[in-house]
């Protein structure tokens, strides 16, 4: 990881309180956005082999990067969609290279970000590095990701634990 790398973990220090601090049953997307997201739901990639799950994320990617116009490649990390969870997903900053201490620009042509996804499909997860790449601030990308989610999984995100600013599936006993 550069100094351009993003980890998720790193906003622990600037997150609001809690999961329902950022709820706002108000929140308006992109019409786009909120299409792709319940096209994803729709595809039941949760229940799909790994295969499916990236084939319904793809699909999805590539309708939220348009709306949003950037320039961000998706990719899938060894061990995706194994059942941990998918805490070393990561945005990387490829707009930038550092060689011999010095920062220089890379080529227009190339992705601006890659968000590299590992372990355990997390949409929310997924939908927070977006926000990253479009330069919200950690509270906006909370804000967005958990709206986003809750608005198209209701079930999903009533069911699922809130610790801090995470939502953790329910343990199954």
């Amino acid at each position: 990881m550069n100094e351009y790398d993003y980890n998720p973990s790193d906003d622990q220090d600037h997150e609001p309180l809690g999961v329902e601090d950022v709820i706002n049953e108000r929140r308006r997307f992109n019409a786009d956005v909120l299409r792709a997201v319940k096209a994803f739901r729709r595809a039941k990639p949760f229940r799909g082999t790994i295969d499916e799950q990236k084939a319904a994320l793809k699909a999805m990617h590539a309708v939220i990067v348009e709306a949003y116009s950037l320039n961000v490649e998706l990719e899938f990390g060894t061990g995706f969609g194994e059942d941990e969870p998918s805490l070393d997903s990561v945005l990387q900053d490829r707009r930038f290279l550092t060689r011999r201490g010095r920062t220089v620009p890379i080529s227009a042509v190339a992705p601006d970000f890659a968000i590299r996804l590992q372990g355990r499909l997390s949409l929310v997860s997924y939908l927070h590095l977006v926000g990253a790449a479009r330069g919200l601030s950690p509270a906006d990308r909370c804000e967005f990701s958990l709206n986003l989610f809750k608005r198209v999984f209701p079930k999903s995100f009533e069911r699922a634990e809130k610790d801090g600013m995470v939502l953790r599936r329910p343990r199954r006993d």
